[in-house]
C-alpha cells in the first residue's frame, strides 16, 4: 500500500501555528494495491490528523491508537476511491479494542463518505461525518410491485420515493404530475422517478405494464 504522509515532508505537525491564531492539520493518504494483503492495514499515527483511503483495489483497514493512550486526539478519515468500488471498505478499528461510538469498528462503504472521531481516553467518539454515530446499516430496498393499470388515462399516484416503469401495451403518452404542474416525459416507457406524492399518467390503447420500485 502506498502511504504519503504530509508530516514526513517537513509540514507542520497538528498544533498551534505560530500564533497565527490557525492550525496545521496533517494529510496521510492512502492508496491501496490489488496486490496487497485484505485488507490493506494502515496503522494510525499520533500525527495522523486527516487521512485520505483509495480503496478502489482492494479493501483498507485503518486501526487507531488506543483510545486511553490517545486523550483528545481527533482523526478525520474519508474514502476518496479513484475508481469507486462498491465491494471494497475502508474499516476503522482500535488496535486495543477500545469501541468507536460503542462499536467494535466502522465501516466507510461508500464513495466520499467521511468520519471524525475523537478519543475521549475510553472510547473514540464520533463527532461528525456522514457515517456518523449511530452507523446504522442502510434499510434494504423495498421489492419492486407490480402496478395494477385502471382504464385510459390512467393515473399512479406515488406513496413513497422510487421509480415508476412502463414497458409493452400501446402508450401514446406518459406524463408526470407535481402539484398543480403536469409536463409531458417525451416517451411512451421506461423509467420516470418520483417523489411522495407525484404522479404518472398514462394514456393507452392496450394498456402496458407498469412497476414500482422504491429507493
Amino acid at each position: 500500500m502506498q502511504v504519503t504522509q504530509s508530516y514526513a515532508f517537513g509540514s507542520p505537525n497538528v498544533g498551534p501555528g505560530g500564533g497565527g491564531g490557525y492550525n496545521f492539520g496533517s494529510i496521510t493518504k492512502l492508496i491501496a494495491a490489488a496486490a496487497d494483503p485484505n485488507p490493506a492495514v494502515y496503522k494510525a499515527t499520533n500525527n495522523d490528523y486527516t487521512i485520505e483511503a483509495d480503496a478502489s483495489n482492494q479493501n483498507i483497514q485503518i486501526v487507531l491508537p488506543a483510545a486511553s493512550k490517545a486523550v483528545g486526539q481527533i482523526k478525520t478519515i474519508k474514502r476518496i476511491d479513484a475508481s469507486y468500488a462498491s465491494g471494497n471498505s475502508v474499516t476503522i478499528l482500535a488496535v486495543d479494542g477500545s469501541t468507536i461510538e460503542g462499536l467494535s469498528s466502522i465501516a466507510l462503504t461508500a464513495q466520499s463518505s467521511v468520519v471524525k472521531v475523537q478519543s475521549d481516553g475510553t472510547q473514540w467518539i464520533v463527532n461528525s461525518g456522514q457515517n456518523s454515530a449511530p452507523f446504522p446499516i442502510p434499510a434494504t430496498p423495498g421489492a419492486i410491485a407490480a402496478i395494477t393499470v385502471g382504464a385510459s388515462p390512467f393515473t399512479y399516484t406515488a406513496t413513497q420515493a422510487g421509480t415508476v416503469y412502463t414497458s409493452a401495451g400501446t402508450v401514446s403518452a406518459l406524463q408526470f404530475k407535481r402539484g398543480a404542474t403536469t409536463i409531458d416525459t417525451g416517451i411512451v416507457d421506461g423509467p420516470v422517478p418520483v417523489d411522495i406524492g407525484d404522479k404518472v399518467i398514462v394514456t393507452y390503447s392496450v394498456a402496458p405494464t407498469m412497476n414500482f420500485a422504491p429507493i
